[in-house]
């Protein structure tokens, strides 16, 4: 591989009800090697590079805008793009001196929206927060009184505010009640846990129906039954399967049939992932994460050439269950009567679908240091593979998303 190459992931960023708005662009070198000349300057030319024209930014961020990190020099010399389609963002350790401030009014005159990373209040920014239009504050660094002491002053200023780092929901709600708009973390992937509450009723119905789904006994022509007593899940799931992202030989008019074309195991999946859909109180960008997780797993089993490459799909999906049932996975497994691997990997991240649900997690947060690349390596998949079946699983997820709902 080049040394040339990256690897890139998204963070979506949230608004006030869980709708994603834009994503922050994530990247570092392929090779591991180049750590240690790889510089910031090169970081930023080569993610833009890579996403406006090797892999599309619309296929990236899905149309929506991309917080790119600029250094002095990019923002002393910017190149040229679309102000709508990116956001500059400001990082804590750019010298702040007269050249940059000059320049950071310079790109905010010409349309382009300044976000003001890891921001910690300092007169030396005045200047700047008066043509910024994002500040991000990072409310895993400091306490709550230094966050409301910040908020406070910041509102004198035009600007939206971006919690950054949001691990729970309960974080996520002080902050929208501080003032926040704009939310970034991984709270969307971990329940919300009311102690002492069960589940709704609709969450009963979807989890009943589950059960049965995973149930090993459970013969075809009973989940034939099951999947058309619900005509939305039926309509949803041959939707799905004749949809161009699946690129199926035959058109697919029946349960029976798509079994035949996909294989029972995948039509299970699918009916879990349609029916946790229906949930209405579950954002969207909920859904989309667990789709990417599932493509991107089943990708990398191909890699390897595995047999059971819908197990796979079935781990990446599952990742999120918790999420979903707002419970903690072990509560949320002991109802489904999963394989022994299936459930290892989802609590445990043991054996190989452990490993490859572990990696793809891993990438989606852009936490590249705890990828275990030499055993990757030992198993046929590199940082190419990976970064390739990150992107495809992105457009894949997209598409298929977009026919579920619509």
């Amino acid at each position: 591989m080049s040394a040339d190459k990256i690897l890139l992931a998204r963070q979506p960023i949230y608004d006030t009800s869980m709708r994603i708005t834009a994503y922050e662009l994530l990247f570092r070198p392929a090779d591991q090697t180049t750590m240690g000349i790889w510089d910031g300057d090169k970081a930023t030319s080569q993610v833009i590079l890579n996403a406006f024209t090797e892999v599309g930014i619309e296929t990236v961020t899905g149309s929506l805008p991309a917080f790119i990190n600029f250094t002095r020099k990019w923002l002393l010399n910017p190149p040229l793009f679309d102000p709508e389609q990116v956001v500059i963002e400001v990082l804590e350790d750019v010298e702040i001196d007269d050249k940059v401030t000059q320049a950071i009014v310079d790109l905010a005159a010409q349309g382009y929206k300044i976000a003001l990373d890891d921001f910690i209040f300092d007169e030396k920014y005045i200047p700047i927060l008066r043509v910024a239009s994002i500040v991000k504050l990072d409310v895993l660094a400091h306490d709550r009184e230094t966050i409301a002491n910040w908020v406070s002053r910041l509102r004198f200023f035009k600007v939206q505010l971006i919690a950054e780092k949001v691990e729970t929901s309960e974080m996520m709600e002080y902050c929208r009640g501080l003032g926040f708009e704009l939310f970034q973390g991984y709270f969307l992937c971990r329940p919300q846990i009311i102690k002492g509450g069960t589940l709704a009723a609709s969450k009963v119905v979807v989890m009943q129906l589950l059960a049965e789904l995973q149930n090993p006994q459970t013969e075809f022509n009973h989940i034939e039954k099951l999947i058309s007593q619900d005509p939305t899940l039926t309509y949803k799931l041959l939707k799905v399967f004749n949809a161009a992202a699946y690129a199926l030989p035959k058109k697919v008019d029946s349960i029976k049939r798509a079994v035949t074309l996909l294989g029972l195991k995948k039509i299970k999946s699918w009916a879990a992932l349609i029916s946790m859909s229906q949930m209405s109180e579950k954002p969207h960008a909920l859904m989309l994460t667990a789709l990417v997780r599932a493509r991107m797993c089943e990708q990398l089993a191909e890699q390897l050439r595995e047999t059971e490459i819908d197990c796979y799909f079935t781990v990446g999906l599952f990742s999120t269950l918790d999420a979903f049932f707002d419970r903690e996975m072990p509560e949320v497994l002991k109802d489904l009567p999963l394989a022994d691997n299936i459930t290892d990997a989802l609590l445990h991240q043991k054996g190989q679908l452990g490993k490859i649900l572990q990696t793809t997690i891993a990438h989606e947060r852009a936490d590249w240091d705890h990828i275990d690349w030499d055993t990757l390596a030992t198993i046929g998949i590199t940082p190419e593979d990976m970064e390739s079946a990150y992107i495809n699983s992105i457009r894949w997820s997209a598409s298929i998303c977009n026919t579920i709902l619509n």
